[in-house]
């Protein structure tokens, strides 16, 4: 059996044809599985199951400032630290970022003293 594809025209008033479109309805179009595509589409409406999250199985474990763990599995919040322990101190011994860090456009000419960041941009 040999798929046919119709075109189908109609003429218009001023002689000129238009096209025509047809259209199917989903009940009468069959799947491959001998059903159709309206009953394919009311089983997708009618899904109880759908999750509304999805843990990832490659969770994130991250250290530092702050420490936790982030699978996917509910939202997750990290509070970031504005301020570093000074010279490894203690969170009441900080120092601010801003002010331990030093910018520059080349990497630094001599050994850094402990506790010392330096960003080359």
């Amino acid at each position: 059996m040999a798929d046919i594809n119709i075109q189908m025209h109609k003429k218009n008033s001023n002689g000129t044809y238009d096209n025509i479109f047809p259209k199917a309805k989903a009940s009468y179009i069959s799947t491959t599985d001998g059903s159709n595509v309206q009953t394919k589409l009311d089983l997708k409406a009618n899904l109880t199951d759908i999750p509304t999250t999805l843990k990832n199985p490659y969770a994130i474990t991250f250290t530092g400032g702050v420490a936790g763990l982030y699978d996917g599995s509910t939202a997750k919040s990290v509070a970031i630290p504005t301020t570093l322990p000074a010279n490894g101190g203690t969170s009441a011994n900080t120092t601010s970022i801003a002010g331990a860090l030093t910018v520059s456009t080349s990497a630094p000419s001599s050994v850094l003293a402990a506790g010392t960041l330096w960003a080359v941009v």
